[in-house]
């Protein structure tokens, strides 16, 4: 410890310290960025394929029963279009119901049929 404190290694020791400190932060980003993608193919697919890629276009208020602070909902979890609702099954509508505490309203007012309407449209 004591070589690491005499002058001609405080320098080295100063790199170290940084680039573990760059290590740490690249890290957490990569950490963020995995949870950020699992958040993201739990919303669906967009059109092209891409986890909650979606067609940022889509109102999702022109789906009965969703007001503009559902909508909001629904955007921060990654669903932006049609087609990513569309695509959601039992379970999706299950963890979507239970996660963002909408108390059965996607069934009871079928949005899947719905978007598959409006898609048609």
């Amino acid at each position: 410890m004591r070589d690491l404190l005499d002058t001609g290694n405080r320098d080295q020791t100063a790199l170290l310290g940084a680039g573990l400190g760059s290590l740490i932060l690249a890290a957490a980003a990569g950490a963020a960025f995995v949870l950020w993608q699992r958040g993201a193919e739990k919303a669906g697919t967009g059109d092209d394929g891409d986890p909650g890629a979606g067609t940022p276009d889509d109102d999702l208020t022109r789906i009965d029963g969703i007001g503009p602070a559902l909508a909001g909902k629904l955007r921060d979890n990654f669903v932006t279009s049609f087609t990513q609702i569309a695509d959601w099954d039992a379970d999706d509508i299950a963890a979507f119901d239970t996660k963002l505490k909408f108390a059965g309203r996607i069934e009871r007012d079928e949005w899947t049929g719905q978007v598959k309407t409006l898609q048609g449209a």
